[in-house]
């Protein structure tokens, strides 16, 4: 009955160690804990979500990656702070620059636009 209750599936604690552990290699500097939970909700949305493009992401980051969640993380991680783009339908400049209230968000443009653009009539 206890774990029937438990607030994590085990998948959802081995795709956090997952994410953890892909963190540790990909960034160099210390990520707070709030942080930390922040790029993993900002992960959770991307990843279930078919819009991000494995293959234009790693054209544009010059890399090769193993699977498509370690192509997350570094986008996650990397690839935003740099403006690289996760997919050709997706542009991050161009939708902060549609709708500048969202800018200082905790909560990543492309995640946002994930949930919300269509809810909201974003323009993008």
């Amino acid at each position: 009955m206890f774990f029937k209750k438990s607030l994590f599936s085990f998948v959802e604690v081995k795709t956090f160690l997952f994410f953890i552990l892909s963190i540790g290699t990909i960034c160099r500097e210390s990520i707070s804990f709030i942080t930390l939970l922040v790029k993993y909700r900002d992960f959770r949305i991307i990843s279930s979500d078919s819009l991000f493009d494995i293959n234009y992401y790693a054209s544009l980051a010059g890399k090769s990656f193993a699977h498509r969640n370690a192509a997350i993380i570094h986008y996650i991680i990397v690839g935003e702070k740099i403006n690289l783009d996760p997919s050709l339908e997706f542009s991050r400049f161009r939708y902060l620059c549609n709708n500048p209230d969202l800018h200082g968000m905790r909560m990543m443009p492309f995640s946002h636009f994930i949930l919300y653009a269509d809810k909201e009539n974003r323009h993008y």
